[in-house]
């Protein structure tokens, strides 16, 4: 309200009133947000009851109504770095084959890093995709009964022009198309795995291709498939992006009118903190459970789904851990395909099932319950068939609410590992758990809006705050020297009162948000215009819009102009203030170092433009290259003074 107040065309009650319309639209929009990643977390409004939930089959002892398949993603088989990835992934398709023994395995993308030796620049190696040819032959050898999937990466896709290239037709199974589908028919029922691909087409070099597009000429196709999928006991959708980062996301999903998996990769591990390594949730307004998958490249990580009695349950595990276990029944109760799945079953069961998966013999399993009354139940599971491993219960023992289970397995090779999970004895959607607040909120978020309102926030901030200084009334003045505040306001008014510095450095920031950022060789024949907005391609005319723009865009104002304009600030004041000789020139010079970093990083990003785009994509940069000068120019001039 000062800030607009401080201007002479505006008055008090416009100021008012709009500060406050805008008060509103901020709280609305958090509330909002809020209430989304809120309903990320819990399946409550997707669990009622199923049609096919109170009517047998129910799980029991036998080895009926059952099946798996397991997914990898981000595998990254190079030809700079990672010699050991091929030789392990391997020995990993050799223990999926013969021991898993899965009926579908699914390739979730990043197949190849595509990256130069320098781990800059990035095209297709066709060595690449002709090893992981290679492996994928030694593979299927081995059980040619399991039916690989295989959907593109955004690596997969590093300066390729279209969907349809050739280099798709020689070294994958199935030319990939926007949207795939096939079905497992089982003599209990029909199960649809559904391929999406959001890769950007064209597909820059990186690293302007990290956030993929919906592309709205997969509508027809994909309203058609999923049609044709309804009937299906089950739909899994697999692709390589998480849908935070596919620009436009919501218009795929609102063509999910019923209850499906995602199945993705893409994120590897965020960060490898504990509490973003296993990123799954739910998009409550499109009936959807996303899970998405750790990398094989540096963790060697996969996952095994399995279906039983049309009941879903997944373990994310290492491929060297022994023995692998999946607690089929009773199934998670925080990971429920929306509408799908008839978990009345659990309830009706009359065996604890498990799957346990080892180059050796199973010796022991043990099977522990605790309930939400703490009353503890133990037994031992015996083999019945393959992999299936299961004990008697009776579910009308446990008291109503959440219960954990936990399964103790010992191989005879003295291998031991555990498994646990959260389910409910009685269904009670009221009663489900929350997933961690943290990997949902991320897999829930629309990351495009998201850095879009972040990058136009904290730029309408810096240049408002820079104007209303320069033209500051009395008011405002009253503002800037009040305690707390004159710490940086002081400083910002001397910057934004010099026109040597304002004007410039407000015209840049103006160009960054409505101007182009540079031309370049975006693919190796065709130049592109990059702007905040997406990428304009001059040969073709297309325009295809970018979520990844704007936060580069956002780490720009943080990382350069933002942390620049406050450096040089402060100089300007340490060079007019009243302190003389050694020590101004000591608190100049520790400014002037602590800037530093920051014209590394530029000039990291401007060598990773060139290596990718070329010379011209340098000499037509006002993002990052000339941005240099002007920065160079206003640390110069704060220190002139």
């Amino acid at each position: 309200i000062l800030l607009l107040n401080s201007m002479p065309w505006v008055s008090r009650w416009s100021a008012l009133v709009y500060s406050a319309g805008m008060l509103m639209v901020v709280f609305g929009l958090t509330v909002n947000q809020a209430s989304v990643f809120d309903s990320a977390r819990f399946p409550q409004k997707y669990t009622d009851g199923h049609q096919r939930a109170p009517d047998p089959p129910f799980p029991g002892p036998t080895a009926d109504n059952l099946f798996w398949f397991v997914q990898v993603s981000d595998i990254h088989i190079s030809s700079f770095v990672g010699p050991s990835i091929g030789p392990e992934f391997a020995d990993w398709c050799k223990f999926v084959h013969t021991i898993i023994n899965p009926d579908v395995l699914l390739v979730t993308g990043d197949i190849t890093d595509a990256k130069h030796f320098d781990q800059m620049g990035s095209s297709q190696q066709e060595k690449e995709w002709m090893q992981y040819r290679s492996l994928r032959s030694a593979c299927r050898a081995y059980n040619p009964q399991v039916q690989w999937l295989e959907a593109r990466g955004n690596h997969d896709a590093f300066d390729v022009p279209q969907i349809g290239a050739e280099l798709y037709k020689q070294y994958m199974l199935k030319p990939p198309k926007y949207v795939d589908s096939f079905t497992l028919e089982k003599r209990f029922g029909n199960y649809s795995f559904m391929t999406v691909d959001f890769n950007q087409s064209p597909g820059p070099s990186r690293p302007f291709n990290f956030f993929g597009n919906y592309h709205h000429d997969m509508s027809p196709e994909l309203t058609r498939v999923l049609q044709t999928n309804s009937r299906s006991n089950l739909t899994v959708i697999l692709g390589h992006h998480t849908l935070n980062v596919v620009t436009d996301s919501d218009k795929f999903m609102s063509h999910l009118s019923y209850g499906c998996l995602y199945l993705c990769g893409h994120l590897h591990t965020l960060l490898n903190w504990k509490s973003t390594q296993r990123l799954y949730g739910y998009h409550p307004s499109s009936n959807l459970l996303e899970l998405e998958v750790a990398d094989f490249k540096d963790h060697r990580r996969f996952r095994i789904v399995s279906v039983d009695h049309d009941m879903l349950s997944f373990n994310d595990v290492s491929m060297h851990e022994r023995p692998i276990i999946v607690i089929t029944n009773p199934k998670p109760a925080q990971y429920v395909v929306p509408g799908r799945e008839p978990l009345g079953r659990v309830e009706k069961s009359t065996h604890i099932r498990v799957l346990l998966f080892s180059e050796s013999a199973i010796s022991t399993v043990e099977v522990r319950i605790v309930d939400s009354l703490h009353k503890r139940w133990t037994r031992s599971a015996v083999h019945v068939q393959g992999p299936l491993w299961v004990t008697d219960w009776e579910p009308a023992e446990f008291s109503d609410g959440p219960a954990v289970i936990h399964v103790d397995a010992r191989d005879e090779a003295g291998r031991e590992s555990w498994a646990e999970h959260v389910f409910l004895p009685r269904h009670n959607a009221t009663q489900v758990p929350a997933l961690p607040f943290l990997s949902s909120w991320i897999i829930s978020a629309d990351l495009t809006w998201f850095g879009s309102t972040m990058f136009l926030l904290l730029h309408s901030l810096v240049i408002g705050i820079l104007f209303a200084l320069r033209y500051a009334n009395n008011q405002l003045r009253s503002v800037i020297s009040f305690p707390g505040l004159s710490v940086i306001l002081r400083p910002l008014s001397q910057f934004s009162r010099r026109s040597r510095l304002f004007w410039p450095y407000s015209a840049y920031l103006l160009w960054l948000r409505f101007l182009p950022w540079f031309a370049g060789y975006l693919l190796h024949d065709q130049v592109a215009v990059v702007f905040l907005g997406g990428i304009w391609f001059v040969s073709s005319g297309q325009w295809m819009p970018s979520g990844l723009n704007c936060w580069f865009g956002l780490l720009h104002l943080m990382l350069m102009d933002v942390p620049v304009l406050v450096v040089g600030s402060l100089i300007l004041q340490s060079r007019g203030s009243k302190t003389r000789g050694a020590v101004s020139l000591a608190k100049t010079n520790i400014l002037t170092t602590l800037s530093i970093p920051f014209f590394l990083w530029e000039c990291h990003k401007s060598l990773e433009i060139f290596l990718n785009y070329g010379l011209l994509a340098v000499f037509t940069n006002i993002a990052w290259f000339y941005s240099i000068f002007l920065h160079m120019f206003i640390i110069y001039t704060c220190r002139s003074v």
